[in-house]
């Protein structure tokens, strides 16, 4: 068995956690076997301190990544490569373009002033000409305020030495940049392999290789991050892999120190660490066999095995205790200890192998093989139990070795006999909470949305968050597939007008609109703008020192403050003149040094070139035809078939679930066949809630009549039913307090907490058929004690999960801890109160009066 165990393979590919009959599965296959190139894409975000900045690193990263093929299939830069830089005017609207080139044609003559002179001594005299022609009136539409602003921050960061760079992509269009504009994609097909534990870790660790070697750090003014399926995962398997070692030596060293505690021998609680390890084991093996591997949700059968089967240990050591306290003999007090505790741990692994079978038919795949396994484990479980765990009792721990069981201090005596003196008033306080908690049942809800159930602090999630807050919801947009050009310009019309939706794009949206409207417009601006653009060399401007070119800088700008300008440029003059003053001072000190020099000049024109090259390249722009597309957009919107994609763009934030699905559901009503993220986000959110609720009235009703069949008692019965399902109602209710709803990392938390509350009932409600009850309480008993431990030990396994900063890890603690709480409440309060009340009814005569 523990060489099954040990070649036990994990698949971890999300799409393995649904059951493929699924009908968004059959549109995914189709789609993606006529676009493979769009199958789960690695999206690389490289954010620059400039436009230009942006597009020189992604530019460069492309270029060097193509060089790994053995790692990554295809490396593409959506909008980023020759043709559009060349034809990227043609797709401005007419008055955008209008705009642009009448901008152009006012700043050419100081930009045609800068490749002739280049250098900070240029600079400083091409803002000495703006200034004059200031005084003169001759700037046109260049507010120089602006520009006086954006110079003066330069200058200030660069005199801190943190210099920011002047955005020259703001001077030449007229406009103030947004984060979008300082941004490039980057869309990567690695080379994976969903049978190892992270399949994308090669192709994410040459990634970050490749950054390293270009430098494109924070420190240059790159930032470069890497978002998607494969890394939305490689990270968080890299974030939990830390948090949960350093969680379970806390776990263990905790639930190890209560247990010597509660059991008060240590090698009782070492023959049952044993017992829980063979147990364990012998599951995975179990596993290996019946399933042959396990999926993102199902590696959590060791979780649910260690916290359900340690009940089996601790119900049978506690039961050992305290007949060794009645002075038995060890080998008397462990057969007594079999005996009472057998049939209650029978019965408990029975109903909760059925709680977890109940999942095995469900649609959700992840879900129904951790049934399968966790199901077969507690049989295991009470095999090695009832097997094991007496014979290691026997040899380990002898009845000296064993402290009998200690008295209850005075003070909890009065709590211990609070249920059963206040039986009425607590039952009557259920039934208000339980009132109170049904009216939050509407709220409850399933967040299916991946991204709240990883840690915000990662990479990834951030980089999806911002494109999701920013309109770019590529990764997330739906898809439908069309027979020809013409049926997707049809479809197209008819979704563009859905208020969810932003945009709609097909292949011909590909081909500039007024294209002879705008190229005659172009054509007359590189007449005039080419000539003056051309690069020319700075090696003689760089030997202009450029202290004289400051000093009448400051002269001229004194003279624009002096004329009767507006306020805020009198403003913006006033800041320049301080920040050029510093500088001045700083270098009539120290020099001009090679270091200020570079610096400023870095700061100053370092994104210019790169700018003047994009402004001359997009002036040659041609005619664009559909033979004139290229390879890859063509390939992105013509799929192998020949089918046409349409592409719908969402309107709205898809992090708001109310949004994603009013998206969803309105394009279907026109497209029924729509593929895409958000749609399977959506309707794995649905398989979920589906297979749950099946699984969890199937198990109900499938427990409650075994146990039924069994005791042939149907108060019994409601002894075990009714504790159990006011705290999986509390539970539940607190998910709308809190406001943590389910997800798909919590939802283990329902099997787990419906095998620990049955398990509990059973064994409470097993004791009062069994045997007198300590003074006629419930709660005086060892069975008590030993369901009181086993709820603190499972809080110390998984309560310091609660603090993780994985949102799906935390939540799934929290839950947890809350849930073996409310468990633990109801089966110790709510319980023994309905006991009480029921001897009580039965020692009463039909008309009220006692029986003598």
């Amino acid at each position: 068995m523990l060489m099954l165990a040990t070649g036990l393979g994990i698949h971890t590919n999300e799409n393995d956690l649904f059951s493929d009959d699924l009908p968004f599965f059959a549109l995914r296959e189709d789609f993606y076997a006529s676009f493979p190139e769009l199958v789960d894409p690695i999206i690389v975000a490289v954010d620059g301190a400039t436009v230009d900045q942006a597009s020189v690193a992604a530019r460069r990263l492309t270029e060097r990544l193509r060089e790994e093929s053995e790692i990554f299939d295809s490396v593409d830069q959506p909008g980023g490569d020759e043709f559009f830089e060349r034809h990227g005017l043609l797709y401005l609207e007419t008055g955008e373009l209008e705009e642009l080139l009448e901008n152009l044609f006012t700043v050419q003559p100081y930009l045609s002033r800068l490749t002739r002179d280049v250098g900070v001594a240029g600079f400083f005299s091409m803002l000495s000409r703006a200034s004059r022609a200031g005084i003169d009136g001759e700037l046109g539409n260049i507010d120089l305020s602006e520009i006086f602003d954006r110079v003066d921050g330069v200058i200030r960061s660069s005199l801190a030495g943190t210099p920011h760079p002047l955005e020259w992509a703001e001077v030449v269009t007229g406009r103030e940049t947004e984060r979008r504009d300082r941004r490039r994609f980057l869309l990567i097909q690695p080379v994976v392999d969903f049978g190892t534990l992270n399949p994308a870790e090669v192709a994410m660790s040459k990634l970050s290789e490749v950054v390293e070697e270009l430098e494109l750090t924070p420190d240059s003014g790159v930032h470069v991050r890497a978002t998607g399926v494969l890394p939305l995962s490689y990270e968080e398997m890299a974030n939990m892999s830390t948090q949960m070692i350093w969680a379970g030596i806390g776990s263990f060293g905790a639930v190890g120190a209560i247990l010597v505690f509660g059991l008060g021998s240590l090698r009782l609680v070492l023959a049952s660490l044993t017992t829980l390890a063979v147990g364990l084991a012998w599951t995975g093996g179990v596993a290996a066999l019946v399933v042959g591997r396990l999926n993102l949700i199902s590696v959590a059968f060791g979780v649910l095995f260690i916290g359900l089967t340690i009940d089996f240990a601790i119900h049978l050591c506690v039961r050992f205790r305290d007949e060794l306290g009645a002075a038995r003999p060890a080998n008397d007090a462990l057969i007594q200890a079999a005996a009472d505790v057998g049939g209650s741990l029978a019965i408990c692994a029975l109903t909760t192998a059925i709680g977890f079978f109940a999942f095995a038919p469900t649609e959700y795949a992840g879900v129904a093989e951790l049934g399968i396994i966790a199901g077969a484990g507690m049989f295991v479980g009470l095999f090695t139990n009832l097997t094991l765990l007496p014979a290691l009792i026997t040899l380990w721990v002898p009845e000296t070795r064993v402290a009998p069981p200690s008295q209850s201090a005075p003070g909890i005596e009065g709590f211990l006999a609070f249920p059963v003196r206040h039986a009425r008033p607590v039952l009557a306080a259920s039934g208000l909470l339980t009132l109170g908690a049904l009216a939050l049942l509407p709220a409850v809800h399933f967040d299916a949305n991946p991204l709240r159930m990883r840690d915000p602090s990662t990479h990834s999630v951030g980089l999806m968050d911002e494109m999701l807050a920013d309109g770019d919801a590529f990764p997330w947009s739906l898809n439908v597939l069309t027979d020809g050009l013409e049926s997707a310009r049809q479809l197209a019309t008819r979704i563009e007008r859905l208020p969810h939706v932003s945009a709609v794009v097909t292949l011909e949206d590909f081909v500039p609109d007024a294209q002879d409207t705008k190229l005659e417009a172009v054509e007359d601006a590189a007449f005039v703008l080419l000539p003056t653009l051309a690069p020319r060399s700075a090696q003689d401007a760089a030997h202009r020192p450029p202290g004289p070119a400051l000093a009448e800088l400051r002269l001229d700008i004194a003279a624009l403050r002096a004329a009767e300008t507006s306020p805020s440029l009198t403003e913006s003059v006033a800041r320049l003149d301080g920040s050029l003053a510093e500088l001045e001072t700083r270098t009539q000190a120290d020099g001009w040094t090679p270091q200020i020099t570079t610096q400023l000049e870095e700061a100053l024109l370092g994104s210019l070139p790169e700018r003047l090259r994009t402004l001359r390249i997009a002036l040659t722009a041609q005619r664009v035809t559909l033979e004139d597309l290229p390879a890859t957009v063509v390939n992105r919107m013509v799929g192998r078939g020949g089918r046409v994609r349409v592409e719908i763009q969402p309107a709205g934030d898809l992090n708001d679930p109310e949004q994603l699905e009013r998206y969803v559901e309105a394009v279907q009503e026109i497209a029924p066949d729509t593929f895409g993220e958000g749609l399977v986000i959506l309707e794995t959110g649905h398989a979920v809630v589906r297979s749950l609720e099946q699984a969890l009235i199937t198990a109900a009703v499938v427990i409650a009549m075994l146990l039924l069949a069994l005791w042939r008692n149907f108060s019994d019965m409601l002894l075990v039913t009714i504790p159990l399902s006011l705290a999986a109602l509390f539970t539940t209710s607190f998910t709308v307090i809190a406001q943590v709803p389910f997800n798909f990392a919590n939802v283990i938390v329902i099997p787990l907490l419906l095998g620990m509350g049955v398990d509990s009932g059973i064994h409470l409600v097993h004791r009062t058929r069994r045997q007198a009850l300590p003074d006629g309480n419930l709660l005086r008993s060892s069975t008590a004690r030993a369901v009181l431990l086993s709820a603190v030990t499972t809080i110390a396994s998984f309560g310091a999960l609660g603090l993780s900063s994985h949102l799906g890890m935390a939540s799934l603690g929290q839950l947890l801890t809350l849930g073996v709480a409310m468990i633990l409440l109801c089966n110790l309060v709510v319980l023994p109160s309905l006991a009480w009340l029921r001897e009580d009814q039965r020692t009463r005569s039909p008309r009220g009066e006692k029986v003598e």
